[in-house]
């Protein structure tokens, strides 16, 4: 279990932190925090507005969302495969040039 003194938070962005938990001494959220946020939304409303907008396309929209669901697997499977060639990536993090191997 993680306690509260474990949790590592980003640095504050320009203009100050913003408050979670309506100012009442809850959590920052940083920058990334944010930007992950605002991007999960903008995904999320895409995913559930996308049946809305196919609607109108008829039945053919079947075979839409079928490539699409394709599309979604074999992305998922490259993205497995990329972690077996190579285990211990950084993850984002910057290594030093001349360090990675694939």
């Amino acid at each position: 279990m993680v306690s509260a003194g474990d949790v590592q938070h980003a640095p504050e962005p320009p203009g100050g932190p913003v408050r979670s938990g309506g100012g009442q001494g809850g959590q920052t959220i940083g920058l990334t925090s944010a930007t992950a946020l605002v991007i999960g939304s903008i995904i999320g409303t895409g995913v559930f507005t996308m049946p809305a907008v196919l609607a109108s396309a008829g039945t053919s929209s079947l075979v839409v969302l079928a490539v699409v669901a394709v599309g979604a697997v074999l992305l998922a499977v490259l993205f497995g495969q990329l972690t077996r060639r190579v285990p211990r990536a950084a993850g984002g993090r910057s290594r030093p040039s001349g360090s990675h191997r694939l």
